[in-house]
């Protein structure tokens, strides 16, 4: 395991104002954030895939993360 801390002083974390979710995550996001938006952009899913395709979404203002530890 990597136990360097990143420039913010976190493990793993990141820094940015957009990310990619899965229609289920949106409508969480869109339940506590909304206002906080500043815009969503669909992005189909590939032909032949089992997916419903994602989100794009954008936020007015830089938003922490976690990334994946795997």
């Amino acid at each position: 395991m990597n136990n360097k801390l990143d420039q913010n002083g976190f493990f793993g974390s990141t820094l940015s104002n957009e990310k990619t979710v899965t229609p289920k995550s949106l409508m969480k996001i869109l339940e506590n954030d909304a206002s906080e938006i500043e815009s969503i952009k669909f992005i189909a899913p590939r032909i032949n895939s089992d997916d419903f395709g994602h989100f794009k979404v954008r936020w007015e203002f830089p938003q922490y993360g976690v990334k994946n530890a795997r």
